[in-house]
């Protein structure tokens, strides 16, 4: 699909959870053909300082109320650095440059047209891009889609996007580090037991989190022999996949996370 750099305007911007904000701006309607997985590459300042853009997931796109011909884009982001500290900053009514759909997103045809569990399993910030995946599949008619959402933290107050995706329909369990919601201990411990209790031949599981939770999740998948996707974050310059700042290796040898990914079958790394 095609992707472009546009100047946007800023329609909300407010805090979420503690260094966790959502940023909402209006775009043309080419982000229609967007696809779960995918991220925008937005400029932080005209200035040049900080001189590189900063990547983030498309959490959600809906329709503009008061434009046919735009719409809104969410993006969910955690306070890292300076750019994003930056980036927390502006306001309201303010424009942003942002070049955009970028990357691969996450394959939603299923091998076999049938009914199918989709565990999605989000650690802390991994939420952003899952959210509009989970809106996909919940929109998908044509399959039967169980939706399962394990969300990760290290206590309550850090879940994100609960309330979100209780509102697709699906169910939606809780794991925190120290008890405080839902199950006590690691999403990846909660992701094995929800596991226990469905068919692996017709499960797929999608992740985004910290790479010791993809690590032990992929682990497990493998050995059960279950499709896994997984969306990773890596330090970007261009994002358009000239620089190679972001390469990693795979079975199939390095690949750039801005253009090959930032999706991945997890059986190719």
């Amino acid at each position: 699909m095609h992707s472009a750099q546009i100047d946007t305007q800023i329609i909300a911007h407010s805090r979420v959870a503690k260094n966790y904000y959502l940023l909402t701006l209006e775009v043309p309607l080419l982000f229609k053909e967007a696809q779960p997985g995918q991220f925008v590459h937005i400029k932080i300042d005209d200035s040049g300082d900080p001189l590189l853009r900063r990547p983030l997931s498309i959490h959600r796109l809906m329709p503009a109320r008061s434009k046919s011909n735009q719409l809104l884009l969410n993006v969910l982001y955690e306070l890292k650095g300076r750019g994003t500290k930056l980036l927390s900053q502006k306001r309201t009514g303010e424009h942003l440059n942002i070049l955009g759909p970028l990357g691969k997103g996450f394959n939603l045809e299923p091998k076999e047209k049938s009914e199918r569990t989709n565990i999605i399993v989000a650690g802390g910030a991994g939420v952003a891009p899952l959210y509009f995946l989970a809106s996909k599949l919940a929109q998908d008619k044509k399959n039967k889609n169980e939706i399962v959402v394990l969300i990760g933290a290290g206590t309550a107050a850090k879940i994100l996007a609960e309330k979100e995706f209780k509102s697709l329909g699906g169910e939606v369990v809780l794991a925190t580090d120290d008890g405080t919601s839902g199950y006590k201990g690691k999403v990846t411990k909660l992701f094995e037991k929800v596991l226990a209790k469905k068919d692996a031949k017709r499960t797929s599981v999608y992740a985004c989190g910290p790479q010791a939770m993809l690590t032990e999740i992929s682990k497990i998948c493998i050995i059960k022999r279950i499709p896994l996707q997984v969306s990773l974050e890596e330090f970007m310059g261009c994002g358009l996949g000239a620089c190679l700042g972001c390469a990693i290796e795979t079975k199939s040898g390095y690949q750039r996370v801005c253009h090959e990914g930032p999706v991945f079958d997890a059986r190719d790394i």
